[in-house]
């Protein structure tokens, strides 16, 4: 999409999605290295119980969705391309019983 530079230059200063259609601008090799970081930062704080929910989410990058997620309050990542830009359709399941519902990788 056409953007001025000077708004381009602002935008990633704190974002990196398309403000018009959320997929993300930058390579994907820079964010594949953010992607892992923040699949670390998942994996590192696991969510309590009582907050627990099981997700559906559509990714703005590959437009792949993914069924059965568990969600993390740092994002929910696609099974098809490993991003983070994604977006909730649906919540399954919340509460305690939401972790015997989300499987990793569907």
């Amino acid at each position: 999409h056409a953007i001025p530079s000077h708004c381009f230059r602002t935008l990633t200063s704190h974002d990196y999605r398309c403000p018009i259609c959320k997929k993300c601008i930058m390579d994907q090799q820079s964010m594949a290295r953010v992607w892992a970081e923040r699949a670390r930062d998942v994996a590192a704080q696991p969510m309590p119980p009582d907050l627990a929910r099981v997700v559906d989410v559509l990714c703005n990058d590959c437009e792949g969705r993914s069924e059965n997620r568990n969600w993390h309050f740092l994002g929910v990542q696609c099974v098809q391309c490993d991003s983070f830009n994604t977006v909730v359709l649906r919540v399954v399941s919340v509460g305690g019983g939401a972790a015997d519902i989300g499987q990793v990788g569907t």
